[in-house]
């Protein structure tokens, strides 16, 4: 279903950061994991599933939508999206005219739209319903002035600057939207905490170990001096039959002998 509707984008907020080409997946990586579900725009098929894949890699979770999948593949991305067992759909322009979802926190803009109507058609996918949301273009240095010029075409006069996560955190809609943001974890964290979790379990192991051999050494010690002590009791046991066989052959050899 594609609506023809012109959607009102007045109700969200419009951020335009400047993003070097080479570092665009992480900014957005860090900025869905702030505000999110969200929607990221690209303008082919390839770069959808090239961004989902690169997005997944860096701890979002994903799912592409656009004209290349089957209509069961479209209808379980949505339902995932829709259901919260993603952080954002991948998407192009046609296939996403038809997502009516309220609560869509983000818009982001990877690709820039091709002219002023694509960008209020796919920013038209958060606030709805009378909720808020928040549209974010990450513009390659190239890329400003294009946006600039669409800007005044739509009615908007933003600035264009640098990615800022605390005025993209005051921009999240509801506090719902901001609990689930510490739902996600940056890579980097989440790989230390892994990492911490692996030495102590491995500190935990290694005390059980040596407990465990300490015990094993205390039993063998036991039991050798068990050992040691039934040794010397047959020693002594062998040495008293020894010494009354010795006396007795003696007295028998000095009445042999006539003597007392």
């Amino acid at each position: 279903e594609v609506s023809e509707d012109t959607p009102d984008i007045t109700a969200a907020r419009h951020l335009f950061w400047k993003v070097p080409r080479a570092e665009r997946t992480g900014v957005l990586a860090e900025a869905v994991g702030t505000a999110w579900p969200a929607i990221v725009f690209c303008r082919t098929r390839h770069g959808s599933d090239r961004l989902a894949r690169q997005l997944d890699k860096a701890g979002i979770r994903t799912a592409a939508i656009h004209g290349g999948r089957s209509q069961s593949q479209r209808t379980r991305a949505l339902s995932d999206f829709i259901n919260g067992k993603v952080h954002a759909l991948v998407a192009t322009d046609v296939a996403a005219r038809g997502i009516h979802v309220d609560d869509v926190a983000a818009v982001f803009h990877f690709d820039p739209p091709e002219d002023h109507k694509a960008y209020i058609h796919r920013s038209g996918r958060t606030a709805r319903a009378g909720r808020s949301g928040v549209v974010i273009s990450l513009l390659t240095p190239e890329q400003v002035k294009d946006a600039q010029r669409m800007q005044r075409e739509i009615g908007l006069d933003e600035p264009v600057g640098e990615p800022e996560a605390e005025v993209l955190l005051e921009s999240v809609p509801s506090p719902a939207t901001a609990a689930r943001a510490v739902a996600y974890v940056a890579p980097g964290h989440r790989q230390s905490e892994e990492r911490g979790q692996r030495n102590r379990n491995r500190n935990r192991n290694g005390d059980r170990d040596r407990r465990g051999q300490g015990s094993r050494g205390g039993q063998g010690n036991r039991n050798g001096r068990s050992r040691s002590q039934s040794s010397q009791d047959r020693d002594r046991n062998d040495s008293e039959q020894s010494d009354r066989r010795d006396g007795g052959g003696n007295s028998s050899n000095r009445s042999r002998n006539g003597k007392p």
